[in-house]
Order: C-alpha cells, then sequence, then structure tokens
C-alpha cells in the first residue's frame, strides 16, 4: 500500500516507511584507467539510473568501441558514475555483465564492483588463484562491447 500525506509512505504510514529521495535519470559511462596514462576511447557509450535514498542502481552500455593508449598493465575502469560509492568493493553488489570481445586475464570469475569513490572496476579469478583488477590489456583493440548493471550504496 502506498499513502500520501506530506510524502510517500510504503506499506505504511511511520517514518521509518517514508521514501524520501527517488531519483532516475542518464549518465554516460567511460573506461579510465587511474594510473598508467591516457587511454583512447571511441565509439558509444550510454547509461541510466535509479537512485532510492542511498541505493543506486547503475545499467550501461558501452561499444561498440576502440581502445588503445594507456600501459596494458594498469588496472580499467568505468568513470562517470553519477553517485559517489562507498570505496573499493564496499557495498556493491547484484552486477551482472555482457561483453563481447574482451580477453579477460582470469575468465573462471568476472565481477563488477565499486574500484573507488568515483568508479567501478572489474575483479577477476580463476578458480583458487585469488582476484585481481583488470587491466587494459584486456580491453584493447577493436570491436569491443560490455554492457551491465551494478546496485551500490552511495554515501550521500
Amino acid at each position: 500500500d502506498a499513502y500520501l500525506s506530506g510524502g510517500v509512505y510504503l506499506g505504511g504510514t511511520g517514518s521509518a516507511n517514508k521514501l524520501e529521495d527517488y531519483e532516475e535519470g542518464s549518465w554516460t559511462p567511460s573506461l579510465y584507467a587511474p594510473t598508467g596514462g591516457a587511454l583512447t576511447v571511441s565509439g558509444s557509450a550510454s547509461g541510466r539510473y535509479t537512485k532510492i535514498g542511498r541505493l543506486v542502481h547503475l545499467s550501461f552500455a558501452i561499444g561498440p568501441f576502440t581502445l588503445s593508449g594507456g600501459t596494458s598493465g594498469a588496472a580499467i575502469n568505468i568513470a562517470g558514475v553519477p553517485f559517489t560509492t562507498q570505496g573499493s568493493g564496499l557495498d556493491s553488489n547484484g552486477s551482472v555483465l555482457g561483453i563481447y570481445n574482451i580477453s579477460w586475464s582470469r575468465t573462471d570469475f568476472v565481477a563488477l564492483r565499486t574500484y573507488d569513490v568515483s568508479t567501478l572496476g572489474f575483479l577477476v579469478s580463476n578458480n583458487g588463484g585469488g582476484w585481481i583488477w583488470e587491466t587494459v590489456s584486456a580491453f584493447t583493440g577493436s570491436n569491443k562491447y560490455i554492457n551491465g548493471t551494478i546496485t551500490y550504496m552511495t554515501t550521500a
């Protein structure tokens, strides 16, 4: 049940049920290497978000794209998130990725996670091999696609 009386209340009229912040919009994801030099990326990118309170749900599509430059061993991230994250790997779950022509360095497990307070990163692992942040070399070349979703908590 939804109630309207000085705000929106879901499931009852008590203050714990008040929905105080709801927002939808678009954002532009961009591939970024926090260290190791500038990347040259050409292609299309778009994203949508929904924010309810401190919970942020992002979806995005990048591609087809061509990437060159940067240091091949440097971490690669997605910049442009519309709301600050809580930091590296904190409070981010529910990521789903769709990819084409990406050469992951470790292929058993791939997860999109918060890398720092302003970017997302790709954690990869082989069974029992530990987790590492994916590098620029996995994305170098042409005719690449990546799309996905992630849900995380913002600090605001």
